[in-house]
């Protein structure tokens, strides 16, 4: 009977992290370009003392979905996305980050930052802040009809899962592991949020009903436990 109020007890603490990462996927669902964030319930094998054996424990993993969200068109030249697997690359105060979020604006000294304050980093060339810009699906941006010679490179990596999320949409890595990305860019549009609100509150309904069953589980057996301890 203790072996099973652990693993209710586990099973409870797992999807409470599951709740967690639900409501922060439903805060973010008007975020542009946030990737969403899937919580998987497992279990591991713990040695328990009171036991003297291997038993399965439930255990929450959060990973990200980097899933593509919708295009959608602003209109606005500075907005940019990117259709296809890749990052822009944008230098901060802490060293290159790579993001999907594309919202920019011009600086007056002729470089790119986006809301956060970082500088969209270009290979090559130089633009004037005063006029609008236009890129094509490579990332060569023109002014008045004229090459600028300036270059917007799109980054990717063959695995993702050493990428770390931080505030404002980046994401941390090691920069040997970027290599130049296929995919295209598309000025005039912003990529939204990966996340369904019907998917999410979906989850959000069926964790609560695994909380409730659990919950109920660990009721009947500590009441059974009572039972037993006041019949000796």
């Amino acid at each position: 009977m203790q072996i099973g109020l652990y693993e209710s007890a586990a099973s409870l603490q797992a999807m409470n992290k599951s709740l967690d990462t639900i409501a922060s996927n439903l805060a973010h669902i008007g975020t542009p370009a946030y990737k969403g964030r899937i919580s998987v319930i497992g279990s591991f094998s713990q040695q328990l003392q009171i036991a003297g054996s291997q038993i399965p424990i439930p255990a929450a993993r959060e990973f990200i979905d980097f899933k593509q969200g919708p295009l959608i068109p602003t209109g606005n030249s500075y907005d940019l996305a990117i259709n296809g697997r890749g990052f822009f690359r944008v230098e901060t105060p802490n060293g290159p980050r790579y993001t999907r979020g594309g919202s920019f604006f011009p600086n007056p000294d002729g470089t790119i930052m986006n809301q956060g304050g970082d500088r969209l980093m270009l290979n090559g060339g130089a633009l004037n802040a005063n006029e609008p810009i236009k890129v094509d699906d490579s990332g060569n941006i023109s002014q008045n009809g004229k090459s600028t010679g300036a270059r917007l490179q799109v980054y990717d990596f063959d695995d993702y899962g050493p990428l770390v999320p931080e505030n404002g949409g980046n994401y941390r890595i090691d920069p040997s592991q970027a290599k130049p990305s296929t995919a295209q860019v598309q000025a005039g549009y912003l990529e939204q949020s990966n996340l369904s609100a019907v998917d999410a509150l979906v989850g959000l309904v069926s964790v609560n009903r695994s909380f409730e069953s659990a919950t109920r589980a660990m009721h009947t057996l500590d009441e059974t436990m009572q039972r037993v301890t006041t019949a000796l």
